[in-house]
């Protein structure tokens, strides 16, 4: 909830700040004596282009949250796009550089959505604050591939990857390297819940090119990956 709130408000700020200078400069059009019916109309169909947004993001946010009670065929590519969307603001106010590579424009996977987006926020937002603590240029790479087999989708960043210690427990319950007002350690172990318990697949990590690389592995048939390896 709270990381649904501050993406709202992230999301929220600029289109606020535009209301703010759309009202200025309806007020000063009518003190320079320039307010006419189509300057009036413009000024209207702005407002309510942005209106019409800022409803748009709380659907957005809400449907998002909304749990899916049965597994249903989706687009993989199309739900990692609507998720960088939602906190690209966040990203960019943070000079964090995020780009996604696919060869094919959709890669369909029969599971739960909703959950599969939530997962993938949690491992942007786990880059998004690795790479914030290390007060580094950010960059974080999301690729993804399929064959006949499964879907992958990886998730890498340039923080430093996770320290050799404590790479066996991140996957705990309550286990963080965060204060507990930043997180409560539960993010990464329901991640692994929903992949591996809900969704035929695997959630693993590795340190790989001076970052953490975190792979989903979603098996296209009944057998799960629980079993290999």
């Amino acid at each position: 909830m709270g990381e649904m709130i501050s993406s709202i408000a992230h999301q929220w700020r600029q289109p606020l700040n535009l209301l703010s200078l759309k009202k200025d400069l309806l007020i000063l059009s009518y003190e320079n004596d320039e307010l006419d019916e189509s300057l009036l109309l413009e000024y209207n169909k702005s407002v309510d282009d942005t209106i019409r947004y800022m409803s748009k993001t709380i659907d957005d946010f809400r449907n998002f949250f909304k749990p899916s009670k049965q597994k249903e065929l989706f687009d993989v590519v199309q739900s990692i796009y609507d998720v960088v969307n939602m906190i690209q603001s966040q990203l960019n106010q943070q000079a964090i550089k995020l780009t996604i590579h696919h060869e094919s424009q959709t890669i369909e996977f029969l599971g739960y959505p909703n959950e599969f987006k939530q997962v993938i926020i949690n491992l942007i937002k786990n880059a998004q604050d690795a790479i914030n603590a290390q007060k580094l240029k950010g960059v974080i790479d999301i690729y993804l591939t399929e064959n006949e087999e499964c879907v992958t989708i990886e998730v890498q960043d340039n923080a430093g990857g996770v320290p050799d210690t404590i790479r066996s427990k991140i996957f705990e319950p309550y286990f963080t390297t965060k204060f507990q007002k930043q997180g409560t350690g539960l993010g990464l172990y329901m991640s692994k819940s929903i992949i591996e318990r809900n969704m035929n697949g695997r959630l693993s990590v590795e340190n790989r090119n001076n970052g953490a690389l975190f792979t989903i592995l979603l098996q296209k048939n009944r057998q799960g990956l629980m079993g290999e390896g």
